[in-house]
């Protein structure tokens, strides 16, 4: 009897000991949300190095509104606005094109950026939401195309939005559920996800064919390329 209360009292240390040990481990193995610092700042730099050119577009940077930045709390965000320089382009109907790129630390800040959450908020009225595939080179890019039209000073415009998203280390997602889906990782949050918005706007009955549409995305999304490809590795 007295060897055996003398194992147990032997057994409990040697227990607690094995349990600190693993707990240790455990912690020692598991990143946290400064790991990732690095891969942040390494996609800040790629999105803030986007070129202003793109064969015959040429952008003009806009600040992003105040609101916007505390919505979505952003590691990099950036607003170029294009037009079509070409001298026969300038003298018809101006259509304007703007690249907005957005990539958060937290993948649930996305939703106030999300289209049909946020044009509808600003007034817009949504008509469509038809699911797209584009070829950017090697990169299929499955992605919605949102179509909204807003009344102003008695006029009717029309707003057409190429969107998707990049979920790192997971690849490109078409809308909110896929990223949702694809973010439920514990470690997956702490990479966060972009989204890219290719937004056409016009008068209602002017808007850009739709085969002009598809090769400005492609022209610029191939300028936006070394982002994606970025994103996706997740390094």
């Amino acid at each position: 009897m007295r060897h055996a209360h003398k194992s147990s009292s032997l057994l409990a240390p040697v227990l607690s000991a094995l349990l600190l040990l693993s707990i240790t481990w455990t912690q020692k193995d598991t990143l946290g949300a400064k790991d990732f610092e690095p891969f942040h700042k390494k996609i800040a730099d790629s999105i803030n190095n986007l070129p202003l050119v793109a064969g015959s577009w040429h952008g003009t940077e806009r600040a992003p509104l105040k609101a916007a930045i505390e919505l979505l709390r952003p590691n990099a965000v950036r607003q170029i606005d294009f037009r079509d320089m070409r001298p026969q382009v300038l003298k018809g109907p101006r259509n304007d094109v703007s690249l907005v790129v957005v990539q958060c630390k937290w993948a649930n800040d996305m939703y106030g950026h999300f289209p049909p959450n946020c044009y509808p908020a600003h007034g817009d009225t949504l008509l469509s939401a038809t699911p797209r595939d584009w070829r950017v080179n090697s990169i299929i890019i499955q992605g919605m195309e949102y179509q909204f039209e807003l009344s102003k000073d008695g006029r009717t415009y029309r707003r057409i939005v190429y969107n998707f998203m990049v979920v790192p280390r997971k690849g490109i997602e078409r809308d909110m559920n896929e990223l949702q889906k694809a973010t439920e990782d514990y470690q997956q949050r702490y990479l966060g996800a972009a989204q890219f918005q290719l937004v056409f706007n016009s008068p209602a009955g002017q808007e850009m064919p739709v085969r002009d549409r598809d090769q400005v995305f492609v022209d610029l999304m191939t300028r936006a390329t070394p982002v994606i490809e970025l994103l996706r590795a997740g390094e």
